[in-house]
């Protein structure tokens, strides 16, 4: 485990000191603890706040450079600035010094407020906090953006900002926020004015908001987007886009969103908490932001005066802390869910680590925990299993895992789905709702696939009146949850036989299917090796469609609508690395130079015996000198196979013999006779035996410890 300073998660809860807005935010410590802003109680007390986020991994430090500079700044009467850095050093090196500081995030310079009292989007306003001196004190004042006053005192603070952050060596790690939840032009408009300041001093900024809201201006102002997590739900291939454009990706949380969302609130599944981090990896984001990890004040209606929350038998949500005051100790106590929330992010690290090697891997288990935004596990049981299987994979030997499904669809056993009508029937997989509606999605439970050659029949046997025969079906590969076909790439077909291939809302390419007709199903085939896809279709399955993409990696493998009614058949994937697919056969002196292989004969599809899905392989680990035998086999030199068992013809185990099955790559440890599904061995072909299980494939298996078939 990587330490909190070098982890790849940035979780930044937001925490009560200095400044922010300036009234609870300051007054929650000095009430909770019995102390004064600076004095030597605080200061304890925001180092005991250090050392608890450098245990709970919270390594983006909230921090508000403005208000640190009050203390020690001076202002004489012609508004000459003296900065003084002093309590903002102090400050940050407590959490330096803790162990707990990988990234410095301001709090917004706008201050935005509503200008009537039912106010519709645009009536707000807007102001820029800065220092001046008031009455022989400095402090902070509002002004309008844009001013003059507002850009001669910008074009002081930030250049000397930037000399104080490079001389520490902070500069690259400092986040800068100009709006808190933007709604209007007028918002946007202040924003951009800020930015532009702010970038005559730093070319190569860190900005990031959290957004309530879609505003595109906005967005294209940051280097860091940070839509609310229901926001992102609902607009899954913007932000794909964005992230996939170069800016990163958060999320974030506050009272909203409730209901099947994933949130921190008390009363939620404790895995609502915990796996925030695990979707987090599954999208590509890189960090998550909490505004209440210490509000501890109740307010009037008018926001003016403040008291102290009690923490313990005083209403509460889980919205507004997620610890709380141990006053005696000058220290917190720590909550459940905090606990909760720090299991997350380990566990988001281990995913990191293990999709280094095994990205198949990791998002298999991830699978098999959360299909989607809205829907994953509330077992505390399964996250915990989910977990020892990311530690058993990381120290295994074994390669990445390999998932073989072929479905003649008797039922639908391998797929999950939230939405549209799926149903089996007469071997075929179907989706009756012909709305308009796009992105009715069947995806494989509990796998994940990097490399691999996926196939099917596609009939469209319907199209909404909204679009026509534009509508379309077809295949989502490597996406990042199961409902979603903006997080991978949408492969399909419409019924005027035109194949697209989309990323995110962009199309990639497009061509005619081979031999298309309305009246008969189309075999597409997708080959998925590194960037490289290639789209082959008609009856002999020609390529005729490559893309080249190095957006997506790896992921899920669903079936899709849009806007029309289809019917799925004969469905296989083989993640088997396979050079003869989608290439012409070539004769030559050497079957393996035209990329054939014992692998590729059976392409990875179905064993001997009936109601197989794929195959499961036992590798029997011998002597040294069985080892070389087996190897001198491959090779094609002599070597001794097993002998037959003198009795019964049967093939002998020798000594030394350990039933340690590996499902491609996936380790686990059992008798052959103790297994509940008696697999029945078949040829042993070079030393390896193929076993077959009849439901090897089944996810409710994987992630269980000491099982025969993961």
């Amino acid at each position: 485990m990587p330490a909190p300073t070098q982890g790849t998660l940035k979780m930044n809860n937001w925490f009560t000191s200095a400044g922010w807005d300036y009234t609870g935010t300051q007054q929650s410590v000095p009430l909770q603890y019995g102390c004064s802003m600076y004095d030597a109680r605080w200061w304890t007390v925001m180092a005991n706040f250090a050392k608890n986020h450098a245990l709970h991994r919270n390594n983006v430090i909230y921090a508000d450079f403005q208000a640190l500079l009050i203390p020690n700044t001076t202002i004489d009467g012609a508004g000459n600035y003296t900065f003084g850095w002093q309590t903002f050093d102090r400050f940050i090196q407590l959490f330096v010094d803790a162990g707990a500081l990988k990234h410095i995030y301001t709090p917004t310079l706008l201050e935005w407020y509503n200008t009537k009292p039912n106010p519709g989007v645009d009536d707000v306003a807007v102001n820029v906090e800065i220092l001046q001196n008031v009455n022989g004190s400095t402090q902070k004042v509002l002004v309008a953006p844009g001013s003059a006053t507002a850009n001669a005192y910008l074009d002081k603070v930030l250049p000397a900002l930037r000399a104080h952050l490079d001389a520490k060596g902070w500069t690259d790690i400092f986040y800068f926020s100009a709006l808190d939840e933007p709604r209007s032009h007028i918002q946007t408009d202040a924003a951009a004015w800020l930015y532009g300041k702010y970038a005559q001093y730093f070319p190569n900024p860190h900005t990031a908001e959290a957004h309530s809201a879609w505003l595109p201006a906005n967005e294209q102002l940051i280097t860091t987007t940070a839509p609310l997590y229901s926001l992102y739900h609902d607009l899954v291939g913007p932000y794909q886009k964005l992230r996939l454009s170069g800016k990163e990706l958060w999320l974030y949380n506050c009272i909203w969103p409730q209901g099947r969302y994933m949130n921190r609130f008390m009363r939620f599944h404790l895995d609502k908490t915990r796996l925030i981090p695990w979707m987090l990896w599954k999208i590509g984001a890189t960090g998550y932001l909490h505004w209440g990890w210490n509000y501890w004040v109740d307010s009037n209606q008018a926001g003016t005066a403040f008291t102290a929350s009690n923490t313990f038998d005083g209403e509460q949500t889980g919205d507004k802390w997620l610890v709380r005051p141990n006053k005696g100790a000058l220290d917190v106590y720590d909550s459940i869910r905090s606990e909760a929330q720090l299991d997350g992010i380990e566990d988001y690290e281990l995913l990191t680590a293990l999709a280094r090697t095994k990205p198949a891997t990791a998002y298999a288990v991830a699978n098999t925990l959360i299909s989607d935004t809205q829907n994953y596990t509330r077992s505390g049981e399964d996250v915990v299993a989910a977990h020892r299987h990311l530690l058993d994979a990381l120290v295994s030997p074994d390669g990445d895992s390999r998932f073989p499904v072929v479905d003649g669809f008797a039922d639908e056993r391998n797929w999950t789905h939230s939405q549209g009508s799926w149903s089996v029937s007469g071997g075929g997989y179907n989706q009756t709702d012909s709305s308009a509606n796009w992105g009715y999605t069947a995806a494989l439970k509990g796998r994940g696939y990097r490399d691999f050659v996926a196939s099917v029949d596609v009939l469209i046997t319907g199209v909404n009146s909204n679009g026509g025969d534009t509508n379309w079906a077809g295949m989502v590969i490597r996406s990042a949850n199961a409902s979603d076909m903006d997080s991978g790439y949408l492969i399909a077909m419409r019924r005027n036989g035109d194949v697209f291939v989309y990323r995110s809302g962009d199309p990639l390419g497009h061509a005619q299917m081979p031999g298309f007709t309305t009246a008969s199903a189309s075999r597409l085939k997708v080959v998925a090796l590194g960037s490289t896809l290639t789209i082959c279709g008609g009856p002999a399955a020609i390529p005729f469609l490559t893309i080249n993409n190095t957006g997506f990696t790896a992921g899920n493998l669903a079936l899709v609508t849009g806007g029309a009614s289809a019917r799925f058949a004969n469905f296989a994937v083989n993640p088997e690395v396979n050079y003869a697919e989608g290439k012409a056969v070539n004769v030559s002196t050497s079957h393996s130079a035209d990329g054939w292989s014992p692998t590729a004969v059976v392409n990875g599809q179905a064993g001997s015996t009936s109601g197989a899905l794929g195959l499961v392989q036992c590798r029997f680990h011998r002597s040294e000198q069985e080892r070389g035998d087996r190897r001198r086999l491959r090779a094609g030199l002599s070597g001794q196979p097993d002998r037959p068992h003198p009795a019964d013809g049967r093939r002998e185990r020798r000594p030394g013999v350990s039933d340690r099955f590996q499902h491609r790559g996936v380790a686990g440890q059992r008798h052959l006779d103790d297994h509940p599904e008696r697999g029945q061995l078949s040829q042993t072909w070079c030393g390896r035996t193929d076993i077959h299980l009849p439901h090897q494939a089944d996810p409710r298996y994987l992630g269980e410890r000491d099982k025969t078939h993961r």
